[in-house]
């Protein structure tokens, strides 16, 4: 499996491939606020295909942006999941990431 890291100014991407196939990715949008001079981050768009599910690619994709944030001196990273997914909940966790709050949204 090789790992890239790729960015914009406004997202950080970290893609997994296996040959020339990408199985895994994962993107970490850089939000700014007046509140703080630091960006935070926002990680989205995580996945990995089935058949390489359980391998450790998500925590690999999700340590490697971690880093990335860090470099860029963000003061902190939000991730969000449904309700019933508790093995998200938990694989988050044990990243290091802690239940916060609810998330509030209205689809448009």
């Amino acid at each position: 499996m090789e790992y890239e890291t790729f960015s914009t100014d406004e997202c950080i991407y970290v893609t997994c491939r296996d040959d020339d196939k990408i199985v895994g990715k994962v993107c970490l949008y850089l939000i700014w606020n007046h509140i703080h001079e630091e960006y935070y981050g926002f990680i989205e768009e995580l996945y990995v295909s089935i058949p390489y599910r359980k391998q450790g690619i998500g925590k690999a994709l999700i340590e490697k942006l971690l880093e990335e944030a860090k470099e860029l001196e963000c003061y902190k990273v939000i991730a969000t999941s449904r309700f019933e997914m508790d093995y998200i909940h938990k694989f988050y966790e044990d990243l290091g990431l802690k239940k916060w709050g609810y998330e509030f949204r209205m689809d448009l």
